[in-house]
């Protein structure tokens, strides 16, 4: 949610197994591919809504990074 130049999200909320759930409370499919080591490559299952998205790296103690991402209204030609 904006909040003036910052934005708010909700820390945590579990998903299945490939999915996340988001702030919202949508769940957001997930195919995953092992690239290397240590490196997976995510593709949502279905097209994404234009909006603001974010992954976060959790574990013991609660929310660690977030890698956020837009997806923007296709262009009118």
């Amino acid at each position: 949610q904006k909040k003036g130049r910052e934005r708010e999200y909700t820390a945590m909320r579990l998903g299945g197994p490939g999915g996340i759930r988001g702030a919202e409370g949508k769940d957001v499919e997930l195919a995953v591919e092992k690239v290397a080591e240590g490196i997976y490559r995510l593709t949502p299952k279905s097209p994404l809504a234009p909006g603001e998205y974010g992954l976060t790296e959790s574990g013991v103690g609660g929310a660690g990074a977030v890698y956020d991402f837009g997806v923007d209204q296709p262009q009118k030609k």
